[in-house]
């Protein structure tokens, strides 16, 4: 497993991050969701969900 700053996924991941940071919550979801979105892999998917569960209001949800 191997961290790429180029990957264009984990870009979105670590700017979602950095929306999170400053309070723009709708927009760092929607970062996260387009992770998700775009996933080719398992690996991919499971960093991305990661992402997209801190996001959910509820336990169910995430």
């Amino acid at each position: 497993m191997e961290f790429n700053k180029d990957n264009k996924l984990v870009q979105r991941c670590a700017k979602g991050m950095e929306l999170e940071g400053q309070g723009q919550l709708t927009e760092a979801c929607n970062l996260f969701n387009e992770a998700w979105n775009a996933a080719t892999n398992d690996f991919e998917k499971f960093r991305d969900a990661h992402h997209v569960a801190r996001q959910q209001k509820s336990i169910t949800d995430k």
